[in-house]
């Protein structure tokens, strides 16, 4: 099967304005959030501009990833694609929804951009703790005809542990999220109560200072290594395995790991 590489700097894309993005063959580069609406509204335009002028000098495309809205953000969450899809259009080559309602908003607003079904999407078992040699995949066989919920797609993408078992498709491509893949995300961010009062602590919207940029989380559980980075957990999965019979399969390298190599990190051994 083919395999075709892409950039992850989600949630990271202040790696793209210190170094610009990794030698590689990269053919595109993704940019927004995966699981952050905080992230993705609050990102100050000067960082959008220098990540997509590094997407440019890189010679790659541009893959907008929209992130699931809570409701207080919902609003600036649109705002901020609307505006991004006006100053970017030419450089976005497709988009990545992660839930029902933005998939169907984004077919309204730009019809004609390719769209993915995200990583918050796919509901499969993910978890490294149960992993077999064939895992299948609902949403993949859902979109395998080009479609999901009435809406056109031309990929579906997963974090897995293991090998895959699928039917192949002509029309929908799978994107393989490596070498992390997240297990869980939640509402709160243990890293945004840094340096905050115990009584302001563990709270939504208790404020951000986007701490997750230098600061992340190792630990372990039963022997499995884990890490945390902002609102979600990952575990390695470098050793999955996507099968033949896909119209070819999209290897997501995640600027996180890269990330981890560098800056200041909390250490928790359990």
């Amino acid at each position: 099967m083919e395999q075709r590489h892409a950039y992850n700097l989600c949630d990271a894309m202040e790696l793209a304005a210190g170094g610009g993005i990794p030698a590689g063959d990269y053919g595109w580069v993704y940019v927004g959030s995966y699981f952050c609406d905080t992230y993705y509204a609050e990102t100050p335009p000067s960082l959008w501009q220098e990540t997509f002028d590094a997407i440019r000098a890189a010679g790659a495309q541009a893959v907008l990833v929209v992130p699931m809205p809570g409701q207080r953000r919902l609003g600036q969450v649109k705002a901020v694609t609307e505006r991004l899809l006006a100053d970017y259009g030419e450089a976005i080559s497709e988009v990545v929804v992660n839930d029902y309602a933005m998939l169907h908003w984004i077919a309204r607003e730009a019809p004609s951009l390719p769209r993915w079904c995200g990583r918050l999407m796919c509901r499969d078992d993910h978890d490294p703790r149960s992993v077999d040699t064939g895992i299948p995949q609902w949403l993949y066989e859902q979109a395998a005809g080009g479609t999901f919920d009435g809406v056109s797609v031309v990929g579906v993408e997963t974090d897995s542990f293991g090998a895959f078992n699928l039917s192949g498709s002509t029309t929908c491509q799978l994107g393989i999220h490596l070498p992390l893949a997240y297990i869980l995300t939640g509402r709160i961010c243990e890293f945004a109560s840094l340096g905050l009062p115990a009584t302001r602590k563990l709270r939504l919207e208790s404020g951000c200072a986007r701490q997750c940029v230098g600061t992340w989380m190792r630990y372990s559980r039963d022997g499995r290594p884990y890490f945390k980075h902002g609102r979600t957990v990952y575990g390695d999965n470098a050793d999955t395995t996507p099968l033949a019979g896909n119209s070819g399969a999209r290897l997501i390298h995640s600027a996180i790991a890269d990330k981890t190599k560098a800056g200041k990190e909390v250490r928790i051994c359990g």
